[in-house]
């Protein structure tokens, strides 16, 4: 029975995070993830981890907020194609275990149905919530 539980785990660990065509990770958006903006890294690390994780919220309603598209780009103007592509999910969390490069720096950005939000300074770390909603605003799109 436990090598049921253990297979069960690694199957749901890895089809959670897929490559779409352009080798972009995107996070799972079939179901509700949990604990909507805490640092989702506290728990989700190590071998089993998550490299970027966070939640978006609705600038407006101030509640989460799915189908937003993060983008994530090597410099701060956001021109040429995004390293990475997630797509926030039910609960409004994003997330991604797939490899990501943190040591140069990279430049986030929300894409809503009408308003793009553009991370203003470099990011270095992956666990967005651990200062959104903490020490900054929260991760906002519209």
């Amino acid at each position: 029975m436990k090598v049921f539980y253990l297979m069960l785990f690694f199957i749901v660990v890895i089809t959670s995070c897929q490559k779409n065509n352009n080798n972009v990770g995107t996070s799972s958006t079939s179901g509700k993830s949990h604990y909507s903006g805490q640092n989702c890294m506290k728990c989700h690390n190590g071998t089993n981890g998550m490299t970027i994780a966070g939640t978006v919220y609705d600038s407006v309603t101030k509640a989460t907020l799915s189908g937003v598209t993060i983008k994530i780009y090597t410099k701060n103007t956001l021109t040429g194609s995004p390293i990475c592509t997630l797509q926030s999910d039910a609960s409004g969390n994003f997330y991604m275990s797939s490899n990501l490069d943190f040591s140069t720096g990279v430049y986030p950005a929300t894409q809503g149905k009408t308003k793009t939000y553009q991370h203003v300074s470099v990011v270095k770390s992956g666990q967005c919530n651990s200062c959104h909603g903490v020490t900054t605003s929260k991760i906002w799109a519209r």
